[in-house]
């Protein structure tokens, strides 16, 4: 998961922050399952009925975002499938637009999400629908927290549809008097509906909550809630009564339901995602990854260590190629292939060669701790420099006849990170300053 999350992140940096955050939950209703079940059976003993039907609304979700634009030109997306407790899928999705379909006015807002009862009498189906899927209430002991809703609802009735300095919408929710009692006896209104686009509603027949993603302060939060992984459990059954044991509730014990299993059986994917990722490995001089069967045999032995790792031979590459000088390491597999190359007489040996036709992909380097300071400064000097031939190369600084001792130090003359005696000068600068 915490890779996926790299990955995503990846398409953020190259595309920017999305623009809508969709979750679509399974109806168990579905008459694609109701129809299908056998006499005196319920979609809860269907579960792969439920993984089936679930996919392929998801896909048919996926395909009206991306292929048929129905929100508009879509540059890219993420989404991740999740189980809830009671076994019922689910899917976070995240969509970024191309510029000019952008959700920046009220106005545009509001021609695609809605919070609000529709009238009745206009559009019997889809307030039936709204109704049944889209509120929010009587709130319970999930979402509740000190007695108020956690979800902050009943949201305050608004007249019209408004952003904030931060580009935060507030949705229409009038105090027009349409209202609806349900069989608990909760009135329900307009600050009760949960946002989502009609349309979609009405096409889908489930709960399926839109939102505008408006700062770039919810980007890392949404990536990492939609990459937070799967359901845990830990308790411990002795002779039919439940037994807590504090050491064992700290173990990781994993928590799996039906319509979780089939969907894995079945081999349908978890996540997905527009762009293919390239993950490309950083290594120090001399440390990069051997692989061998043999420990005896000198040739494979020879062989293993003559390899060249995808760094290595990106610094080959900006050798012999003078295109691949004009980018860095992480834009490398936006032009570049990593493949067996065959040449006459020689070893086959992998190589990066230049993509003969367009493909979604998008590089990015592992991360790095910190605390591994050399290797961190090589990933620092990779993301800034373009155009090394070797690791000594990398650590050239202009004016200065030799190359730097270490990477670190090349960061340093590079004005790339500070010293602890530059923070101690900004620190105190900083106090003085207050």
């Amino acid at each position: 998961m915490e890779q996926l999350y790299q990955d995503a992140m990846a398409i953020v940096r190259r595309f920017g922050k999305p623009d809508l955050f969709i979750t679509m939950t399974c109806n168990p209703n579905w008459k694609e399952i109701l129809e299908n079940l056998l006499e005196g059976q319920t979609p809860a003993d269907r579960p792969d009925l439920v993984a089936r039907v679930f996919k392929q609304k998801k896909d048919y979700l996926i395909n009206l975002i991306s292929k048929e634009g129905y929100f508009g030109k879509c540059k890219a997306y993420v989404y991740t499938i999740e189980f809830q407790k009671r076994g019922l899928p689910h899917a976070h999705i995240l969509v970024t637009l191309e510029g000019d379909y952008k959700m920046r006015t009220a106005e545009v807002i509001d021609r695609y999400i809605s919070a609000q009862l529709p009238d009745p009498t206009l559009y019997p189906k889809l307030h039936e629908l709204v109704v049944k899927h889209m509120i929010h209430g009587p709130c319970g002991p999930r979402c509740e927290k000190d007695g108020k809703c956690s979800k902050h609802f009943p949201h305050e009735f608004q007249e019209e549809t408004s952003l904030d300095e931060d580009g935060y919408p507030s949705y229409a929710r009038p105090d027009n008097g349409i209202t609806v009692t349900k069989s608990s006896g909760f009135v329900v209104d307009n600050r009760y509906v949960v946002p989502h686009c009609p349309n979609l509603l009405l096409e889908l027949n489930c709960h399926i909550n839109v939102e505008v993603v408006s700062s770039i302060k919810a980007v890392k939060y949404l990536y990492k809630y939609i990459f937070k992984g799967h359901d845990s459990a830990a308790m411990k059954i002795v002779d039919g009564s439940v037994v807590y044991d504090e050491c064992e509730s700290f173990l990781d014990s994993r928590y799996m339901g039906s319509a979780e299993a089939c969907w894995r059986i079945l081999g349908y994917e978890l996540h997905g995602q527009s762009h293919s990722i390239s993950r490309l490995p950083l290594h120090l001089p001399g440390e990069q990854r051997v692989s061998f069967v043999d420990a005896e045999n000198e040739d494979e032995l020879k062989a293993a260590m003559e390899k060249m790792s995808m760094l290595m031979e990106y610094f080959e590459l900006n050798s012999r190629d003078p295109k691949a000088r004009e980018l860095y390491y992480h834009e490398i597999p936006e032009k570049y292939t990593w493949k067996k190359v065959t040449e006459q007489g020689q070893t086959p040996k992998m190589q990066w060669c230049e993509r003969k036709s367009h493909f979604n992909v998008i590089g990015r380097m592992y991360s790095v701790s910190p605390t591994n300071q050399e290797l961190f400064h090589l990933r620092i000097l990779l993301n800034h420099v373009k155009g090394a031939t070797s690791f000594d190369d990398l650590k050239r600084v202009e004016g200065q006849q030799d190359p730097c001792q270490t990477f670190t130090q090349t960061c340093l003359e590079l004005g790339l990170v500070k010293d602890d005696k530059e923070w101690e000068k900004v620190l105190n600068e900083s106090k003085n300053y207050h």
